[in-house]
C-alpha cells in the first residue's frame, strides 16, 4: 500500500523529512562497468482502505550510497559527462552524501550511471495524489 508524501519544511538548512517509512523502495548496485541501469515508476496502485483512492504520481525519493557519484535522467538514457566542454545533456548529478526528490509518473523509466567501481543507490516512492 503506496504512503502519502507529507513534507515537512526544511530546519536549518537541511532537508525536512518528515516521511513515514514506505514499502514502495527499491535498491541496486551500479557499476562503472554496467552501463545504464533502469528502474520504471510503479504502475497506480491503492492508498489502502475500501475503495482506496487510485494513484499514478510519485514522489521518488533517490539516496546514493556515501562517497558515489551517480548521474540520473528520466525517460532517457543516463550517461556520465564525457569531457571538460558544457553540452546539452539528460543527465542530472546525484550529489555524493545527499537525497532528491523529484516528481514521476507511473509507467516512467529512471535511468542511473555511475563511473565508480561501485555505487550503491535507493529509490522510495511516495504517492502525490490528494
Amino acid at each position: 500500500m503506496a504512503k502519502k508524501y507529507a513534507h515537512v519544511n526544511d530546519v536549518n538548512g537541511s532537508e525536512g523529512n518528515g516521511l513515514q517509512i514506505a514499502d514502495i523502495l527499491y535498491s541496486a548496485t551500479l557499476t562503472s562497468g554496467g552501463g545504464d541501469t533502469t528502474l520504471t515508476v510503479p504502475a497506480a496502485g491503492s492508498l489502502g482502505g475500501i475503495g482506496g483512492q487510485l494513484h499514478n504520481k510519485w514522489a521518488a525519493k533517490i539516496v546514493t550510497e556515501q562517497g558515489s557519484t551517480v548521474w540520473h535522467a528520466l525517460n532517457a538514457t543516463a550517461a556520465v559527462p564525457a569531457g571538460a566542454t558544457f553540452a546539452a545533456s539528460t543527465s542530472e548529478l546525484i550529489p555524493p552524501e545527499t537525497e532528491i526528490i523529484r516528481r514521476v509518473e507511473a509507467g516512467d523509466v529512471m535511468h542511473f550511471v555511475t563511473a565508480d567501481a561501485t555505487a550503491d543507490v535507493s529509490v522510495t516512492f511516495y504517492s502525490l495524489n490528494q
